[in-house]
C-alpha cells in the first residue's frame, strides 16, 4: 500500500461513490458510505482503493429532512387557503395549489413574479394600487405581522374577488428575509352577510306595516273614538284581523325555513284526492284574489296521490299567492293538474310582468326576492318559493319556472303519485 500511495506517475481513475446498509450486532442497521477508485500504472490495472466510513448519522438526518419536506408539501397541497411564500423583494417563491386555483394561474407561472404586481395591483374600484401602499410591501419593510379583514385580489382572467389575508414575516439572522401570505376567498361570507342584512331590512319593513295598522285600529276602538257596532269599527277590526293573518304567515315562513334548514320538517303522507287539496288551496287565497280583482281558473283531473296534504296545499297556496301578487288587475291565473306517467304535474300560470332573465336562476333561493323593487311593492320576505321548492323535493319531485319579461310566468312542479323507496 505504501508503494501505491507513493508513486507520482501513477494514473488514478475517477472515484465511484456508493452507499449501502449493513447490519451490526450492537447497533442494528448501519449505513456505510464507500469511495472506490481504480489504480492504473502505465496502462496496467494495479487494483482498487476503497475508503469506507460510517454515514449513519447523516443518512438518518437526510431521511428526517426528506420526511419533513414531504409533510410540509402535503400540508401545502391539502390546505384550502391560498399560501404564498415571498422573498425580501416581494417576489413569489412558493405558491400552493389552492393559491393557484383561486387566482387562475399555474403554480410555476406564479414563481418569480411580484405578488403585488400579479395579484394586488388595483383597489376594489379598479383604481391603481401603488406598491408603496400595499400591506404586503409594508410588512416586508418593517417585519410586522398583519391581518386584513377585507381586500381584493385579481385573477389571471381580469376578474377580482374579495379576500381576507394574513402576512407573517420570515426572518434570517434577525433580519426580514421574506414573508408568508395566507389568504382565502370571502365571497360566500359577504353574500351571506348581504343576505342577512337584506333579510333584516325586509323583515323590519314587512312587520312594521301590519303592526302599525293593528295598533291604530285597536287604539281607536279601545279609546272610544270609534263606537262599537258601527261600520267604521267593523272595518277597523277587519283591517286588524287581516294584518294579524299577514303576520302569522310571515312567522310561519320563517319557522318553516328554520325547520327545513335543520332537516326537522317531516311529512305526514296519506292518500288524498288532488281536487280536494286544490279546492282548499284556492279557498285560502280567494280573499286576496278578490281584493286584487284577479280570477283563478282551474282545470284539475281526478287523481289520487300519496302526499302530505297540508304541505302540498301550502305549496299550491304560495305559488297561487305569488301569481296573484304579480298579476295585473282583471287578469286570470290558470291552475292545471294532470297525469304525466307515474307523476302528477301542477302548473300555475300568470300574466304578470315576468321574471328578469338575470334573476330566473335564483328565484327559488332563500331571500331570492329580498330588497328588490317588486318585493317592496308587493310585500313578502322572498321565502315562499324557497319553501315550495323544499316541500316538492321532500316529496321526491322537482320544480321549475319558465318566464319571459312582459309575458307572465309559469311555475310547474311534479310529484310522484306514490312515495319512492
Amino acid at each position: 500500500m505504501r508503494r501505491l500511495y507513493g508513486l507520482q506517475w501513477m494514473r488514478q481513475r475517477p472515484t465511484t461513490y456508493s452507499e449501502f446498509r449493513v447490519e451490526s450486532r450492537t447497533r442494528g442497521i448501519v449505513w456505510i458510505g464507500q469511495n472506490v477508485r481504480l489504480l492504473v500504472e502505465e496502462g496496467k490495472r494495479l487494483g482498487f482503493e476503497a475508503v469506507a466510513r460510517d454515514v449513519t448519522d447523516r443518512k438518518l438526518a437526510e431521511q428526517a429532512l426528506e420526511q419533513l419536506q414531504k409533510q410540509t408539501q402535503s400540508i401545502l397541497d391539502s390546505a384550502a387557503e391560498g399560501i404564498l411564500s415571498v422573498d425580501a423583494t416581494g417576489h413569489i417563491v412558493i405558491a400552493n395549489p389552492a393559491a393557484a386555483e383561486l387566482t387562475g394561474y399555474a403554480p410555476d407561472e406564479m414563481q418569480g413574479q411580484s405578488a403585488h404586481a400579479l395579484l394586488h395591483y388595483a383597489r376594489p374600484d379598479g383604481s391603481a394600487y401603488d406598491a408603496a401602499e400595499c400591506q404586503i410591501h409594508i410588512e416586508l419593510q418593517d417585519g410586522t405581522s398583519r391581518k386584513l379583514q377585507r381586500d381584493v385580489f385579481w385573477r389571471q382572467n381580469g376578474t377580482s374577488f374579495p379576500i381576507e389575508y394574513t402576512v407573517v414575516p420570515v426572518r434570517e439572522n434577525g433580519q426580514p428575509a421574506g414573508a408568508v401570505l395566507t389568504f382565502h376567498d370571502i365571497s360566500d361570507r359577504l353574500a351571506i352577510e348581504q343576505m342577512r342584512n337584506e333579510f333584516i331590512a325586509t323583515v323590519g319593513h314587512e312587520l312594521r306595516t301590519p303592526v302599525t295598522s293593528i295598533r291604530a285600529a285597536v287604539e281607536m276602538v279601545a279609546s272610544g273614538i270609534v263606537q262599537d257596532n258601527t261600520p267604521r269599527a267593523k272595518r277597523l277590526l277587519e283591517v286588524a284581523t287581516s294584518n294579524i293573518e299577514r303576520l302569522s304567515r310571515l312567522i310561519e315562513d320563517v319557522m318553516d325555513v328554520q325547520q327545513l334548514a335543520a332537516g326537522d320538517l317531516a311529512l305526514d303522507r296519506r292518500k288524498v284526492e288532488v281536487r280536494q287539496v286544490v279546492e282548499r288551496s284556492v279557498a285560502a287565497v280567494q280573499p286576496r284574489a278578490s281584493a286584487a280583482n284577479v280570477s283563478i281558473q282551474q282545470q284539475v283531473d281526478a287523481i289520487e296521490i300519496v302526499v302530505d296534504p297540508l304541505r302540498l296545499s301550502q305549496t299550491l297556496t304560495k305559488l297561487l299567492d305569488n301569481a296573484i301578487k304579480f298579476s295585473p288587475t282583471g287578469a286570470n291565473v290558470e291552475l292545471e293538474v294532470h297525469h304525466t306517467g307515474s307523476e302528477v304535474q301542477f302548473d300555475i300560470c300568470d300574466h304578470g310582468p315576468g321574471i328578469p332573465e338575470g334573476k330566473v336562476h335564483r328565484i327559488f333561493q332563500r331571500f331570492g326576492q329580498a330588497d328588490t323593487s317588486d318585493t317592496r311593492l308587493t310585500g313578502g320576505l322572498g321565502l315562499g318559493l324557497s319553501i315550495a321548492r323544499s316541500i316538492v323535493e321532500l316529496h321526491g319531485g322537482h320544480i321549475w319556472v319558465s318566464s319571459r319579461r312582459g309575458d307572465g310566468s309559469a311555475f310547474s312542479f311534479v310529484i310522484p303519485t306514490a312515495p319512492q323507496a
